[in-house]
């Protein structure tokens, strides 16, 4: 699992350094980046609380997957629209 986090991480840190090594000049290149920071956030964010509901249930869900989308789509959903908003793009 920790494997499979780190490679995800650095393939984002990776899109992050390309987005950032563009041209800054063009507004949507900052955006890039805001929304790939907050996607990393939302993943970490997110795996974090499913294992913190699993520790206080004292076992594994059966579906897992399906609470880690429910998870993921309310943090994506609301920390997108308050990046769009923070940025000023609509």
């Amino acid at each position: 699992m920790i494997v499979d986090l780190d490679q995800r991480v650095r393939c984002s840190c990776v899109a992050v350094y390309a987005a950032v090594s563009s041209n800054f000049q063009d507004p949507r290149s900052m955006e890039i980046v805001y929304f790939t920071l907050t996607a990393i956030a939302c993943y970490v964010v997110s795996d974090l609380v499913l294992k913190r509901m699993e520790l206080i249930a004292g076992r594994r869900f059966e579906n897992r997957t399906v609470i880690f989308f429910a998870i993921m789509l309310a943090l994506a959903l609301v920390s997108f629209a308050l990046v769009r908003n923070l940025a000023g793009t609509s």
